[in-house]
């Protein structure tokens, strides 16, 4: 399965960037930088992301509802063997043993990146575009409780 994952992402990859294009760097999803906030779930998601350098960027998120952060994550992006991945870690370090889900790249169009784990219930696909200088719209999708349910985000920049 996970040979058979390596390679559909390749193929991907490969038919996204097409014949004589180099292969996305961590550079190319600079546009994320920022820090970003969205109203969601009763409360105030924020999302701040540092720009590419050493071949990484590094995001973490959290909601805040009524005063008191409800959720958190981190994420690093990473690139190996020319594979971009997105590993997240949901939920507060303090509240007990984490461990990273790898999302990996399977589509970079402009500003426009999807990243994919099928054997993630949900999500198994996270979608980031820059829409424009003054918003980042975010989509995640996946299976809950039977259903193929989408929750999108449209953050604008924190001032």
């Amino acid at each position: 399965m996970t040979t058979l994952l390596v390679t559909a992402v390749a193929l991907m990859t490969t038919l996204t960037t097409g014949p004589g294009h180099k292969e996305p760097s961590i550079e190319n999803l600079g546009w994320l930088k920022g820090n970003w906030s969205c109203p969601q779930f009763g409360g105030i998601f924020e999302e701040h992301w540092i720009g590419p350098s050493g071949g990484t960027m590094q995001g973490c998120g959290k909601l805040v509802v009524d005063g008191k952060t409800a959720f958190m994550e981190y994420m690093s992006l990473e690139s190996e063997n020319g594979v971009i991945t997105m590993w997240m870690l949901l939920g507060a370090p303090s509240k007990g043993e984490k461990k990273g889900v790898p999302f990996r790249m399977t589509s970079l169009t402009g500003n426009k990146a999807v990243f994919e784990n099928p054997a993630n219930e949900f999500p198994s696909k996270i979608t980031y575009e820059l829409e424009q200088k003054e918003r980042l719209a975010c989509s995640i999708e996946g299976m809950q409780q039977g259903k193929h349910t989408v929750e999108k985000f449209a953050f604008r920049p924190i001032k």
